[in-house]
């Protein structure tokens, strides 16, 4: 790859391949719980009784079978040379969080952190090891693992850090405070950030690599697992500055995490096991402690299971993102780069802080529909809905994030978005746009729009809304959601300059949302037609509104009611083109 390898025609590839001897007997396996926060491995067992299913799961773990007091062999993970020095003791800080959790669990001394001996070969099958991957993009790190097949035993963990992802968190920090017009305090305390941010990064990743899930309801939990994904605690001071600090992130692994690691770990005496870690579970739940991860995240029903967002109420913590937002635009300035950077960089940095919302909205597009549930047991409560008010609440929200005011860029931050010089070119996390050599103001709106109406909008939530409102009336309808769309993208008073461009932007994004859902195959038949209604009562009302004054106004209704007739005679004659959307994950680490 360009900008990896001096030269992406002529690479050299060392492949190896390992024979790995079996380990010795006397590993004890773990049942899997869906409580746990465990990964599993899963395998058929034709012979297993009546009361048992025939698919069984046990969880992935290291072998610490001895007594808690004096483990034989403790786990240890090597730091390798190839992360840079000057990092090297914030990645054994970060990993040695784990050593609280185990002492918690009844072992001493159970897990190390050290740097690699000279002469122990990384790629060896027991040597756990943290390394350093150099990119020139934007890139995911990864905790990972070799396991016995036939029990799930780790035999060996790999953690990869992403070296980019230091320099992406920084642009993130620099965007918020515009520090280089400050003191050196200023950028001391986003390299304090920065550090504190890879120890988390370092934490989260050896979690993986101990056999340990995603817990994407953290947040909701007070903040109880590195293996969330935490938004950045950013304080917004008197004057109206941000300031980021190292405690911005977390000191430490969470109440979660020392769970997780009791259920995998702790031993127990000969027929206590089951009953012991059922206590587990249970006491955490009695304490507000239970596990969701990516599969539910993905679903996108339960509000509080998303990555990146804050704390259990969805709507404040985007209200409260979106101030710190506005009070990072209102002192956007050449400040957020470095002296010695050309100004056209400055475009660079406000990608992360114009679209600082983009996950909280996902967090309140989840409340649309929603229902809070767990991975239950037989005698866990039901699952409930997300209550009617709750739900309008988001969706307000929601629409509040499609406002033209709060998406132009001002005057301030326009002039600063300057046609880039030979050598710096637009890259994939740029804003794209139509205008050519100068940078397109409209198009950011038109990224950030997408990003909300991919919510209001998505397909299995609306199909979720239907049914819910068919159950229980006081819970609003998919049509109930499409009236209040387009009242507020199409029907709001014209506005003119700038904000009235971003205003028809906003709302062409609207109706081509509409017409794609309407038109596609795979979405729940009462979701096209309610999307297709919508089109047709707007449509009637473009035909029924006296003609704007402005040119800009009336091509916008002309080019409405043209593209919606034309899809009534043919769909497939309509195909609309979504913006490219700079990537926002991994904000920090996954």
């Amino acid at each position: 790859m360009e900008g990896v390898v001096a030269d992406r025609s002529a690479i050299s590839v060392r492949q190896r391949h390992s024979l790995i001897k079996l380990p010795e007997p006397g590993y004890r396996t773990r049942d899997y719980d869906p409580r746990s926060g465990f990964f599993a491995l899963t395998y058929r067992d034709p012979s297993a009784s009546s009361k048992r299913s025939l698919e069984q799961r046990r969880i992935v773990r290291f072998r610490l079978n001895a007594e808690p007091t004096k483990p034989v062999k403790p786990i240890v993970f090597y730091v390798d040379p190839s992360v840079p020095e000057v990092y090297r003791q914030d990645v054994i800080e970060g990993a040695s969080w784990w050593n609280s959790a185990f002492e918690a669990a009844g072992f001493k001394e159970a897990f190390k952190v050290e740097l690699l001996p000279s002469g122990v070969d990384p790629m060896a099958i027991g040597v756990n090891i943290i390394v350093w991957v150099p990119r020139s993009s934007r890139g995911w790190s990864y905790g990972m693992s070799i396991k016995d097949p036939r029990t799930g035993e780790i035999l060996k963990s790999i953690v990869r850090l992403d070296g980019m992802r230091i320099q992406f968190d920084r642009r993130i920090m620099e965007g918020l405070t515009a520090p280089y017009g400050r003191d050196d305090s200023a950028l001391a305390e986003i390299e304090a950030a920065v550090r504190q941010r890879l120890r988390n990064l370092v934490a989260h990743e050896v979690g993986h690599g101990l056999g340990v899930r995603h817990h994407f309801i953290g947040s909701a939990q007070s903040d109880s697992s590195v293996m969330d994904y935490p938004f950045p605690r950013v304080q917004i001071n008197s004057q109206g500055v941000p300031m980021v600090s190292s405690s911005s992130f977390g000191t430490g692994i969470g109440a979660w995490d020392k769970i997780a690691i009791q259920y995998g770990y702790q031993q127990f005496g000969t027929g206590k096991e089951e009953d012991e870690l059922d206590r587990i579970l249970r006491n955490a739940r009695a304490h507000g402690y239970y596990w969701m991860t990516d599969e539910d995240w993905r679903g996108g029903a339960e509000p509080q299971v998303v990555g990146w967002d804050q704390g259990k109420d969805p709507v404040g913590a985007l209200e409260e993102v979106m101030k710190l937002r506005s009070a990072a635009l209102t002192r956007f300035s050449s400040d957020v780069i470095p002296t010695s950077s050309p100004l056209a960089e400055a475009q660079d940095t406000l990608v992360p802080i114009y679209l600082l919302h983009r996950f909280q909205v996902q967090a309140v597009g989840a409340m649309l529909g929603g229902l809070h549930y767990e991975h239950a047991m037989r005698d866990s409560p039901p699952p409930r809905a997300v209550p009617g008010d709750q739900q309008r609440r988001a969706l307000r929200a929601l629409l509040s994030t499609l406002d033209a005011t709060s998406l132009t860029l001002p005057q301030s931050i326009v002039s600063l978005l300057v046609p880039r010089p030979p050598y710096h070119e637009a890259t994939n996390e740029s804003f794209s746009g139509t205008t050519g050599v100068t940078f397109d103001t409209i198009a950011p709106a038109v990224v950030a729009a997408k990003l909300s109406l991919d919510q209001i909008l998505d397909e299995q939530r609306a199909a979720r809304m239907v049914e819910s409102n068919a159950r229980d009336p006081s819970l609003p309808g998919f049509s109930e959601v499409l009236r209040s769309l387009t009242q507020a993208t199409w029907r709001e008073e014209q506005k003119l300059g700038l904000v009235g461009a971003v205003q028809r932007a906003v709302a062409r994004a609207t109706l081509e949302s509409l017409l794609t859902i309407s038109a596609d195959q795979k979405a729940s038949p009462q979701v096209r037609a309610a999307c297709w209604l919508a089109v047709l009562d707007l449509r009637d009302w473009l035909r029924a509104t006296p003609k704007p004054v402005m040119d800009e106004w009336r091509a916008h209704y002309a080019l409405a009611i043209s593209d919606i007739d034309r899809v009534e005679r043919d769909a497939s004659q309509f195909k609309a083109v979504p913006p490219t959307i700079p990537p926002g994950q991994p904000m920090g680490y996954n």
